[in-house]
C-alpha cells in the first residue's frame, strides 16, 4: 500500500503505525475510527478500484493508506459494489488480523479505545440504493460497522479521488 506520509507499506508496517496512533490516542478513545472504504471508476477497458485504510480521531485529523488493483471491467453497478465491498472486507480482516497480533505482543487491547468500520460508496439518492440492504448485511454479518452516503468519506471522497 502507499502512504502520503510513509511511501510505500506493507500491512504489517500499516497495523503497528495505526496501533502506535491508537495507543497516543486512549484519552479520546470514543473518538478514534479505523475505517476501511473502496471506490472503483471504470477506464477504457478496465476497472481501476483504490481500498482506503484510514485511520483519524474526530477533529484531530489522521492518515491513509491506498492500494490501487486494476481489474476486469466492471459494467454492472450490483457487481463492482460487491467487488468493493468484497475488496473492503478483505483488506479489514488482514488489518484486524495484524492489529490483533500487535495486541498480544504488546499487551495492549486497541480495540477498547477505537471504532472499525466499512464505508461504502452507495447512497439512497442514485441507482445504488437497491444494493444498500443486502450489503449492510453482509456487513454486519461480517462484523464491521457499515456507513453508507452521504456519510462514507473514505470510499467516496478519498478513495475517489484516487480512482479518477
Amino acid at each position: 500500500m502507499i502512504s502520503p506520509t510513509y511511501g510505500r507499506v506493507n500491512m504489517r508496517q500499516i497495523a503497528k503505525i495505526i496501533f502506535d496512533y491508537i495507543r497516543e490516542r486512549t484519552d479520546v478513545a470514543e473518538h478514534n475510527h479505523i475505517v476501511i472504504g473502496t471506490d472503483s471508476q471504470n477506464h477504457k477497458d478496465e476497472t481501476k478500484a483504490v481500498i482506503v485504510i484510514a485511520v483519524y480521531t474526530d477533529g484531530k485529523g489522521g492518515k491513509f493508506f491506498y492500494e490501487i488493483q486494476k481489474l476486469p471491467i466492471i459494467l454492472n453497478l450490483k457487481v463492482k459494489i460487491h467487488k468493493e465491498t468484497e475488496l473492503s472486507i478483505a483488506y479489514a480482516d488482514q488489518l484486524i488480523d495484524e492489529l490483533t497480533t500487535l495486541a498480544i505482543q504488546e499487551n495492549f487491547d486497541y480495540e477498547k479505545y477505537t471504532i472499525i468500520g466499512i464505508h461504502v460508496d452507495a447512497g439512497y439518492a442514485g441507482p445504488s440504493g437497491q444494493v444498500i440492504p443486502e450489503i449492510v448485511g453482509w456487513l454486519k454479518g461480517a462484523g464491521y460497522e457499515p456507513t453508507i452516503k452521504p456519510d462514507s468519506f473514505v470510499a467516496s471522497t478519498i478513495a475517489d479521488r484516487i480512482s479518477k
